[in-house]
């Protein structure tokens, strides 16, 4: 598109010029450009994810026809951004991947990004991560007391565990049935320097659970158990693990 701008000179004696200058989608902002490309009756979809290098869209159907063209877009005003991706259906699987496709860029999926000061190592197409629960990562950290003891049953890549065990000097064992996710785990340790106050797992929560009694006594004897389930369509079905887990050690 061509804007035309009029420059003129204060002084005397001075012609006026008309000088033109040609924008491109580049130019725009990202709220501009979608009202310029989208039909006036669909909502445009200004909300986006951004995980480390890449960008993680959620288009409705009626935005479909336009996704390489907003995507092509994102990667080239973002100069840190190199991967842009599209979910494409809903996370069913036991670990919990979301199904996603390339839209622009690379085929880069591990990644790292800055959270609240903490760094996360996330491979983003093998684990799941929600940039979006930071506020309840924190919210965690008010919850419960500093020096406490933590099973993180479903831990993903371990940042609830990262956050407790930093802040509030919290034992942890971050679990995750996901080996890919024990692996983020693990490099998370690493990354934020509490290999002495978190332990990684690679196990069934059930089994985590039902054996939670003698890892409390393995590290504390005397301590309350805080476990955190982060999985809230299911959670509720790992509750009859609890069920004499206490008496069985």
């Amino acid at each position: 598109m061509t804007t035309i701008y009029q420059m003129t000179h204060q002084k005397q004696n001075v012609e006026t010029q008309v000088a033109e200058i040609t924008l491109n989608a580049n130019d725009l902002k990202y709220e501009k450009l979608l009202s310029k490309i989208l039909p006036s009756n669909i909502t445009a979809p200004f909300a986006f994810e951004t995980i480390g290098h890449i960008i993680h869209l959620n288009f409705k159907d009626e935005i479909l026809p336009y996704k390489y063209l907003i995507a092509e877009y994102l990667l080239k005003k973002h100069k840190n951004i190199r991967t842009v991706v599209n979910k494409v259906n809903k996370i069913t699987s036991m670990f919990r991947e979301c199904p996603f496709e390339l839209l622009a860029g690379e085929p880069v999926y591990e990644t790292t990004l800055k959270e609240k000061g903490f760094t996360f190592f996330i491979d983003y197409k093998n684990v799941y991560w929600n940039s979006r629960l930071s506020g309840e990562r924190e919210r965690l950290v008010i919850c419960i007391p500093k020096n406490s003891f933590v099973i993180d049953v479903m831990a993903g890549v371990g940042g609830f565990g990262v956050y407790l065990a930093k802040l509030n000097n919290c034992r942890v064992i971050s679990n995750d049935l996901n080996p890919v996710g024990f692996e983020c785990i693990k490099k998370n340790i690493k990354l934020n320097k509490i290999a002495d106050l978190i332990v990684s797992s690679n196990e069934d929560g059930r089994e985590l659970i039902k054996k939670s009694e003698f890892e409390r006594r393995k590290y504390c004897e005397d301590q309350v158990v805080y476990y955190i389930m982060n999985l809230p369509k299911t959670a509720m079905e790992f509750l009859d693990s609890f069920t004499g887990a206490e008496k069985r050690f």
